[in-house]
């Protein structure tokens, strides 16, 4: 099953009936083929829709002799909202009475651009075919007309048949009968498609000389009809036929006015275009090499509305595209969870392994602690006094340094009487000025705050006034001694 190219299935709608292929790994299938004369016509179709392949979308490929087209020229300069309408109205007066209308820019090589009208008379029998599709659950890919859709067929075969050493000619035509009803001619010129003609089968039945005869016929009749659009000798003319070996024998090219002539065989033709044929035996049937073609398309060149189609194919056409987005969103979903299991797991191994470690690292402890439960003090009470220990030793301060300095400012006349000190570990201050004290000398980090509280007297006879100005000497000298 695919989406695009190859994965699609065609169903070619006939004159005379309809055949059904499907993709093969490197080509094309032929599945079934049903006359409209059959009886259960619909039951068979739609047990041919669901046989096998029922998950690949179907594309129609209408082939039947009642569509026309038309070819519109000198469309005046407009901007493309208003060439659109104008380009309907158009569509509109020239098949009036028409269910089914369709257009398409065509730009030729040094030629002006020019609009396609295809349309169709009726759609009866699609209208029966949308049923049996509905009824079948199979997708749709689209509906297309075969002359428009193989224009481009035409071309490729041209190209590698006859090869770029030949002088390419203006004009090419492929010829071929098919199964589902009528000789078709499909005529492009410089690549576009100039004409079609659908010839219903003679009595000279579908292979033989007299099929070949009537080959013949029918092409000077084309020649007649591409006369009238300009066509001349001089432009060159290639013609391919699709035929079995055996009629290959019965025509003669040299009899033909044209630049080359070439017969192949179903299988011959599907070579050159990259493909094969399955189950197609010995046939000169062109159906499968149209299919084959139609098939490898990305999206066609005329697309045509058929209403009773169009509401099949929307629906389910979104269907797909939604199906192929959560699809996308549900792979993308998976490796988002993926990413995340892969962490889930990595951290879930890291967790493990510090579970283990810290079970080896307790049973160790355990282990430890036997030796320490055999001694008189139990460890907890050592680390407690050591933590005190610790404690006591940071907090603690130093203050001979500072005793010997002010040990060194008073003078040989002064006589201490009481010295003491206090020292609070809890609050970390700034130097205390004057006799209040001074940070410890030499210390790494704060260690609270020291006062120094000390009582003197002077020595001698001194009068009031005297000790008095003594004593405010002492102060200042203690001001510049700690200062802060």
């Amino acid at each position: 099953m695919a989406l695009f190219g190859s994965g699609k299935r065609v169903l070619l709608v006939g004159g005379e009936g309809v055949a059904l292929f499907g993709p093969t790994a490197r080509g094309i299938e032929h599945e079934t083929a049903l006359s409209w004369e059959v009886p259960n016509f619909d039951q068979q179709l739609i047990e041919a829709f669901t046989e096998q392949n029922r998950g690949d979308p179907v594309l129609i490929l209408f082939d039947g002799s009642d569509q026309t087209y038309r070819k519109e020229e000198n469309i005046p300069k407009l901007v493309l909202f208003d060439r659109i309408r104008y380009i309907k109205r158009k569509l509109d007066m020239a098949f009036p009475s028409y269910p089914v209308r369709a257009s398409i820019l065509i730009k030729p090589l040094k030629e002006p651009p020019f609009y396609l009208f295809v349309a169709l008379p009726e759609t009866e029998r699609l209208d029966k075919i949308a049923a049996d599709m509905l009824e079948a659950g199979v997708p749709v890919a689209g509906f297309g007309l075969l002359p428009a859709e193989s224009a481009g067929l035409v071309t490729a075969l041209r190209n590698k048949v006859f090869g770029k050493e030949v002088k390419q000619s203006g004009w090419a035509v492929l010829i071929a009968q098919h199964e589902t009803g009528g000789l078709r001619q499909v005529v492009v010129k410089n690549g576009n498609l100039a004409l079609t003609r659908m010839t219903p089968t003679s009595e000279a039945g579908v292979q033989g000389p007299g099929w070949a005869d009537e080959v013949m016929r029918e092409f000077k009749a084309t020649l007649t009809y591409i006369s009238r659009f300009g066509y001349t000798p001089e432009e060159g003319l290639d013609v391919i036929v699709i035929c079995g070996n055996i009629e290959k024998q019965f025509f003669n090219e040299k009899s033909l006015p044209v630049t080359n002539f070439q017969c192949l065989t179903t299988a011959e033709a599907l070579s050159a275009i990259g493909s094969r044929g399955i189950s197609l035996g010995e046939t000169n049937f062109g159906d499968a090499l149209h299919a084959a073609w139609a098939a490898r398309k990305r999206a066609l060149s005329v697309p045509v509305v058929v209403p009773s189609i169009q509401r099949i194919m929307v629906p389910r056409r979104y269907a797909r595209v939604i199906a192929v987005l959560l699809a996308v969103v549900f792979m993308g979903v998976s490796y988002f969870i993926s990413g995340e299991y892969q962490s889930y797991l990595g951290f879930k191994e890291d967790i493990t392994l510090r579970q283990s470690n810290k079970a080896l690292k307790e049973q160790e402890y355990a282990q430890a602690s036997k030796v320490f439960e055999a001694f008189g003090v139990k460890p907890d009470i050592i680390k407690g006094v050591m933590a005190v220990r610790k404690t006591v030793g940071n907090s603690g301060v130093n203050i001979t340094p500072t005793l010997n300095i002010l040990r060194g400012v008073l003078a040989s006349d002064i006589k201490l009487s009481q010295l003491t000190y206090e020292h609070n570990a809890n609050d970390v201050l700034s130097p205390v000025v004057g006799a209040a004290g001074r940070k410890n000398p030499g210390a790494g980090e704060e260690r609270g705050s020291v006062r120094i509280f000390f009582k003197f007297t002077l020595l001698g006879n001194v009068v009031l006034e005297q000790k008095v100005t003594r004593a405010e000497k002492l102060v200042e000298t203690l001001r510049n001694t700690f200062p802060g």
